[in-house]
């Protein structure tokens, strides 16, 4: 197959818009209700668990509601920091990676244009389009599906609870 130029860098236009959209996107939005989704399944499945309690025996309930009181929360600041210094050097590094993709791709581009002699701008909107019509799919994607749908299975964690609460009670 021969194909022209333009096609080409169409193409390479392409990858390169749309890959950096996709960062963007996923690092300011995404990644923020990706987060939500998260709380919201973990804290479904933890009030599906210990809506269970009632259902032990008054004895059982009062030995877990005097272990309640003496459980103490773990100061959890030093792993957090971790994380958020983590995520921090991964935002700069992608940042930097994606900043020199889309100079280099876009200079690529660009070059081919005027070697090949094909329009750079009518390259660009077109590209655009496309661009604004992927950035909605997602949108609405990550919006209206990822963010409704329950991947947390509570009978699976209530069934690993007591097997791990069984074996432990038979090694103690």
């Amino acid at each position: 197959m021969n194909y022209n130029p333009e096609y080409i860098a169409n193409i390479i236009l392409h990858v390169i818009l749309i890959s950096t959209l996709i960062t963007i996107f996923f690092f300011t939005y995404a990644a923020k209700v990706e987060e939500e989704i998260v709380k919201e399944q973990v804290n479904f499945i933890i009030e599906d668990l210990t809506d269970n309690i009632n259902m032990l025996p008054e004895n059982a309930k009062e030995i877990v509601r005097n272990m309640s009181r003496e459980i103490t929360e773990p100061d959890m600041t030093e792993l957090d920091n971790k994380v958020i210094e983590s995520n921090a050097q991964l935002l700069k590094k992608v940042t930097i990676m994606v900043s020199i993709t889309l100079i280099v791709g876009v200079y690529i581009v660009y070059m081919m244009s005027k070697k090949y002699n094909f329009s750079f701008s009518d390259l660009m909107k077109h590209n655009f389009i496309v661009l604004v019509f992927v950035f909605i799919t997602e949108f609405c994607f990550i919006t209206y599906l990822g963010k409704n749908f329950r991947l947390g299975d509570a009978n699976f964690v209530k069934k690993s609870v007591l097997t791990i609460l069984k074996e432990y009670s038979e090694t103690y």
